[in-house]
């Protein structure tokens, strides 16, 4: 019989019926059907790989990105901290000069009342010097 009548008479008697008639061929095609189910398998479990991999890596960008904002956050908090207390440091340092200008004029303003105080002083004996140096010259 010729492998076209053997088909033939294969195909008419339904599915399955070659397994009987060839089992070698059977036993290659279901071979084939495994393999390819495999494949099947195989190309989907990469698949779903590669999807879990790439969710990881947005989730694990989406941390650090939280993380940094949350870092961010506090650097800015703690420079306006910091920017506050330079204000304060800033107000302390006028206002120290500002006591260390007026401590400064007020100890001029002393020193010169104590040398004008000095002065009259001096005129004084000066002049008490001038009328004892008269009395003593004056003719009696």
């Amino acid at each position: 019989a010729s492998t076209r009548a053997m088909a033939a008479d294969l195909t008419a008697l339904g599915p399955g019926a070659h397994e009987w008639q060839d089992p070698e061929a059977s036993h290659d095609l279901r071979c084939d059907r495994a393999r390819l189910a495999r494949r099947r398998e195989d190309a989907l479990a990469r698949a779903r790989r590669r999807q879990f991999l790439a969710q990881q890596q947005r989730l694990e960008r989406r941390r650090e990105a939280a993380e940094l904002k949350s870092r961010l956050e506090s650097k800015r908090v703690e420079l306006e901290s910091f920017i506050e207390a330079r204000g304060g440091c800033q107000a302390e340092v006028g206002s120290a000069r500002r006591a260390a200008a007026s401590r400064s004029l007020e100890r001029s303003i002393e020193q010169e009342r104590l040398e004008r105080l000095a002065l009259r002083r001096q005129e004084a004996e000066a002049q008490r010097a001038a009328a004892a140096l008269h009395r003593v010259r004056e003719p009696r």
